[in-house]
C-alpha cells in the first residue's frame, strides 16, 4: 500500500516555518509500516513552499532515523481525502495527515494546535491488519 505521510501536524507538532517536536508514537508506526513493505511517500506542503523548508524536514527525518523509511518525496502535496481506512485499502493508498477530515487527533503540548494521535491510529491500523 502507498502511505502518503504528512510532516507538520502529523510527524511533528505544527511549528512552521520551524520544525516542531517529534509526535509521540509516530516513529514506531512509520517503522512498522515500512517493515510490512508499504511504500511511504513524504507528502508535505513544505514541498510546495520552498526548497529550504523541505530540506529542513528531510534533515529532521534523517536525524530521527526515519528517512530510510521514505521511498518518495512528493514534489507537491497531494490533498488528503476524508479518513477512511476501508476506502484506503480498496484504493491501495492511505493518507496519514492531520488535514484528513476524521483522522484521530489530539492536542499538542501547547494545547493550541491539534495533531495526529498515533496511539489511536496504530490501534486502527492493527485492527485492519495494515501493521
Amino acid at each position: 500500500m502507498i502511505i502518503q505521510l504528512d510532516f507538520d501536524g502529523t510527524l511533528v507538532n505544527f511549528n512552521y516555518p520551524l520544525v516542531g517536536n517529534l509526535n509521540l508514537g509516530c516513529k514506531e508506526v512509520v517503522a512498522e509500516l515500512f517493515e510490512r513493505g508499504h511504500t511511504i511517500h513524504l507528502n508535505t506542503y513544505r514541498a510546495n513552499i520552498s526548497t529550504i523548508d523541505l530540506e529542513n524536514a528531510l534533515e529532521f527525518l534523517k536525524n530521527n532515523e526515519l528517512m530510510h523509511c521514505i521511498s518518495v518525496v512528493n514534489s507537491q502535496k497531494k490533498l488528503p481525502p476524508t479518513w477512511d481506512i476501508d476506502a484506503a485499502i480498496e484504493l491501495n493508498e492511505l493518507f496519514l495527515d492531520d488535514d484528513s477530515d476524521g483522522i484521530p487527533l489530539k492536542w499538542d503540548h501547547t494545547g493550541k494546535m491539534k495533531m495526529v494521535d498515533w496511539r489511536v491510529v496504530k490501534s486502527l491500523l492493527k485492527q485492519k491488519q495494515i501493521i
